[in-house]
Formats: structure tokens, sequence, C-alpha cells
């Protein structure tokens, strides 16, 4: 490798012609021959490796104000294309993105280019997050649920964001920045829907403020996207996993207490997204429903846990009715609108329950009632299989089920939950019974028992007053409740008199 020659040149003009004068202006040097320091600019050429094809390449680079940077930047050049080793490929991509690089533009760091060579990385940075992940959404290999919420992530939020930014350049602050502008967002949209301005306010309409819990979701999503370009050495590591979101966490359950339901019924206000009705209102509710061709599914929601997708996917061979148990492992679930039968959502979700002496009870009897209007329908009858059909014998669409659900509540005159929150009354009812956290998770499908803990923390003390009593029989008192009338007593006056006096 040569050390190269350097020059000098500048930005003089002749008079009369106009015309650049660069190398050969007479003020560049001394009378001695020797460079002028006060005039112009170094320059300096280099011989890099030949093409593939034997053709001659050399590297030029200007703009430096002393000889000693243009040789500083020269020796740069050498160290990187040294990194090369005798690897042809990594030479070929060294030289191009010397070639490439801009005459006054600082080269590449050096020991970013090592760490790069190290592990395969492009040296220039690679691809752009725009680049990769429209591609890495052709191939990531997940179901057609999942890849919707990918494609609203990456087309929404990360390539309007991170799209600019080179896989190989990624860092923690491109993470954190992304959440600042999600932050900034936020803002603006709470700011304008609180503007005098008709106009402004109009201008958000429809448009949601982003939760902690999509603000997850949108992480994931940028995380299994970079631990695949790690995979392929397209990115060294996979900083997002070092970013962390804190705050606003799984909604807790709410049980619609006497105090909540009379604020509701006076305000229209739901104190959480997640409520949940007490064993007796949802006793209230079957009783209501009774009548209705669903009501053997919302039975068993209520009183086992399915999930919707669950209960509309039974069939009816995973129901083992002479032994009181039904296995759920399939389900229909929602891509966009399209329903789609799948296996359950998580492997703790493919699971066997037990059924109770009522639930087989009203299976048994629907099953009876479906076989008689199958005969009725004859060869009109469309046999899906499932447990719970139309009167043409076809599965139901489980955003068909979820209206008729809500539509069930408001004629009942019950406080407001969602169907999926009828699943979560059934740990509470589970809880009443003596059920320990540990049968309630297996019961729900729940991964871990941290989930059921965590979401049914005042659910289960709504249901433990008899523990609470219990404890507290334990303690034999001298003197009872009786002893504590409603109206303030003498004693009690006295003491608050003597606490208020000032010495």
């Amino acid at each position: 490798m040569s050390d190269g020659t350097f020059s000098k040149r500048c930005g003089c003009r002749d008079q009369r012609t106009k015309k650049p004068l660069g190398a050969q202006c007479p003020k560049l040097r001394r009378k001695d021959g020797s460079w002028h320091p006060d005039h112009g600019t170094y320059r300096y050429q280099m011989d890099l490796p030949a093409s593939p094809r034997g053709e001659r390449r050399l590297l030029r680079r200007s703009g430096f104000d002393t000889r000693e940077a243009a040789v500083a930047d020269r020796d740069h050049a050498k160290q990187l294309l040294s990194m090369a080793g005798k690897d042809k490929a990594v030479i070929e991509e060294m030289v191009t993105m010397l070639l490439e690089a801009k005459a006054r533009a600082p080269l590449p760091d050096l020991e970013q280019a090592r760490e790069r060579v190290s592990v395969g990385v492009a040296l220039d940075g690679g691809s752009t997050f725009a680049e990769y992940l429209s591609e890495w959404l052709k191939h990531v290999p997940v179901d057609p649920n999942t890849l919707r919420g990918y494609r609203t992530h990456v087309y929404r939020y990360l390539i309007p964001y991170l799209g600019h930014v080179k896989l190989g350049d990624f860092k923690l602050i491109h993470v954190q920045q992304l959440f600042t502008h999600l932050d900034e967002r936020n803002e603006t949209i709470i700011e304008a829907r609180n503007s005098p301005d008709k106009a402004v306010r109009d201008s958000v309409r429809g448009v949601r403020t982003l939760s902690k819990a999509t603000y997850r979701r949108i992480r994931a999503t940028l995380s299994t996207a970079m631990t695949r370009a790690v995979s392929m050495q397209l990115a060294k590591e996979n900083r997002v996993m070092m970013f962390k979101i804190h705050g606003g966490g799984r909604p807790k359950a709410r049980v619609w207490t006497a105090e909540r339901v009379a604020a509701w019924r006076a305000t229209g206000a739901i104190p959480s997204p997640v409520m949940v009705w007490t064993p007796a209102q949802t006793a209230q509710f079957l009783d209501f429903v009774a009548d209705d061709p669903l009501y053997a599914l919302f039975h068993i929601i209520a009183m086992r846990g399915l999930r919707r997708g669950e209960a509309v996917g039974l069939r009816r061979m995973d129901l083992d009715l002479a032994n009181y148990r039904m296995v759920i492992v399939n389900q229909i679930a929602q891509h966009g609108w399209e329903p789609v039968e799948k296996a359950p959502k998580t492997g703790a979700g493919d699971r066997v329950l037990a059924l109770d002496d009522d639930s087989h009870y009203y299976l048994v009897v629907h099953l009876s009632r479906q076989n008689a209007l199958r005969e009725l329908r004859g060869d009109a009858w469309h046999d899906s299989g499932m447990v719970f059909t139309d009167t043409q014998g076809n599965a139901w669409h489980p955003a068909a089920v979820t209206d008729r659900f809500n539509a069930l509540v408001k004629a009942a005159d019950m406080p407001p939950i969602r169907l999926h929150d009828l699943r979560h009354g059934a740990a509470s009812i589970a809880h009443a019974s003596g059920s320990d956290i540990k049968s309630i998770s297996s019961q729900l499908g729940h991964s871990g028992i941290a989930i059921t803990a965590d979401t049914y923390t005042e659910v289960f003390a709504e249901v433990d007053r008899d523990a609470a009593n219990a404890a507290a029989a334990m303690i034999r008192r001298a003197r009872d409740r009786s002893d504590w009338p409603m109206d303030l007593g003498p004693a009690y006056v006295e003491a608050s008199e003597d606490s208020n006096a000032v010495d």
C-alpha cells in the first residue's frame, strides 16, 4: 500500500478568465519553493487495492488546513484498509466506503469499524430501518393478526421516527428519542382537544393518544425486529432490550361494589377499563338471559372462565360430557374482521376444564336443542362441528357474540362490563368457592400465577370477607359491637375535646 502524495490547492480565480487556479496559484508556494503555510488547503491521493478486474483506484481527500492533518487522515484510511485483512469481500466493502466518503467528511470511526468487521456488520451501517423493516415484514413468521399489529407499529411509528437510521448506527439514544416523539405526539393531541378553537379540536377528532401498554407493544415489535437483525449480522446487538417503559402496567380488575354502581348511575363514570360483577350480579344477569339461544355460552364463560374465542371455537368433539369435562384446544379469533380458527392464545391456554353439574346440564340441553334444529333444517344445515352455532349451523362470528352480550347487559340494566370481563368474574367465583391462585390460574389459561394475582388483587379481596371474619373470631372479646352505639357517647366527646385542647 503506497504512502500517497500530498499537494495544495486554493479557491483563487484568474482575474481575466475567472477560472479557478487550483494547484497553479502562485500564492501557494514561497520563494524557496516550499508550501506557504497561510494560503490554500492540503490534499492527498493514495492508491487503493485494484478492482476485481485489475483497474487502478485512487482515494482523493482534500480540505485539510495543515499537512499534519492530511497525514493523519491518510493514516486513518490505511488503518481502515488494514482491518479488512485478506478477506476480498470486506476489502471491496472498505474500498467502496472510502471512495463514497465525501472529500471533507470525517472517515468512519476506527473502533466502530473494527467492531463491525469482527461481527460481520456492514461497514457503512447497512440498511436503513425503513429498508430493513419493510423487508422484515415480508418474512416474519407470525399469524396474520400479529402481523397486522406489526405493520401498524412499523408504518405508523417506527419508520416515521427511525426510518432514516442505519441498523449499524442504531443506539439506545434512538430508542429514547422514539418514545420522546411519541410522548410529544400525545401532548399535542391533548392540547388540541383542549383548544378553544373548534377547528383545532376537530383536527384530532377520533385520534387517540397512546397508552403505556401500546408503548410496550411498539417496543416489543422493534425488539423482535432487532433480534432478527442481530442474528443476520446486520446489527451488533439489540439495544432495544436496554430500554424500559415504566408505569401503566396491566389494568387492575375492579369490582362493581354498591358504591360504584350508585356513582355510575349518577354520573356514568366507569372506574376502570376492567370491571367485574360480584357473584350476585352475575347470577342476576344469568337469570335475565336464561331464555337466550346463547345462554349456555355465557354460562360457561361466567363459570369456567373461557375466553371469547375459546367459547365460540368450542367443538362438539372437544366435549367429554360422560366425564363432565371439556378440552380447550381450539379458538376462533378475529384477524381484522375475518374469523380464523386456530390454537389457543398461549401454551397454557391448551387445558382441560372440569364441568360443574349446572354447566354440564345447560350444555346437554343446548346440544339437544341444536340436534332438533339440525333435523328440522335437513340438508340446509351446515355442520360446522361447533357447540355454538347460528340457526344454519355456522359458527358464530366473535364480534356478533360481543354485540349480543352488550345488548343483553344494557337490557338487563346491569353495570357495564365487557364480555371478556365475564371471564374475569369466573376468577372471583372460583376464589369465593375456596380455589387457590394456582388452580384459578390454570382454569383461566394464564401463563403464570403472577398474572392472575396481579390482575385480580381487588377481586380476590372482595370475596375474602369470610376469611377476615374467621380471623377476627379468633379474638374473644368481653365487649362486643353492641358496646359501640352509632351515636356519640360521652367518653368519645370528652376524649375528642381533650385532644383539641391548647396548652
